[in-house]
């Protein structure tokens, strides 16, 4: 416990030592350099896919069944990307993108639940969209 609070008491203080000893120890972790780029590759594309949660899930059937081939530390590390303070900014950005690629309206206020369908409706086909290839874009370059 100590540890841990020495860690976060130099992120406050010595902000670069501490990114630099954070990314030492990224580096640190064992397994082949092929498990660790598809261990973030997976958890970054997952963590671009609007899937509310749900990719946790995803990720623990991965870990499961896949067990060696893909880094576990580096799959979560990936997918802590989205999170409840950039969920907006990644969706806003995966719809941009869709709407691009597929078209579909400009986004809207919701008065109503009838609003509410229609906007999922609308939207929902180039969020996926967007999300697939925005994730696959930055899972390639993992």
């Amino acid at each position: 416990m100590k540890k841990y609070f020495h860690k976060s008491k130099e992120l406050v203080h010595k902000p670069k030592e501490w990114v630099i000893s954070r990314f030492r120890e990224v580096l640190s972790l064992e397994g082949s350099p092929n498990s660790l780029a598809l261990g973030s590759a997976i958890g970054i594309f997952l963590a671009w896919l609007p899937l509310l949660g749900l990719e946790w899930f995803i990720v623990l059937a991965i870990i499961f069944f896949v067990k060696e081939k893909v880094n576990k530390a580096t799959l979560l590390i990936g997918l802590i990307i989205r999170n409840p303070i950039t969920t907006i900014p990644l969706s806003i950005i995966d719809y941009s993108v869709g709407r691009a690629l597929v078209g579909g309206p400009e986004i809207v206020r919701i008065s109503t639940p009838s609003d509410m369908i229609f906007l999922f409706k609308s939207i929902g086909y180039p969020l996926i969209v967007g999300s697939i290839v925005v994730g696959a874009f930055f899972a390639l370059l993992a």
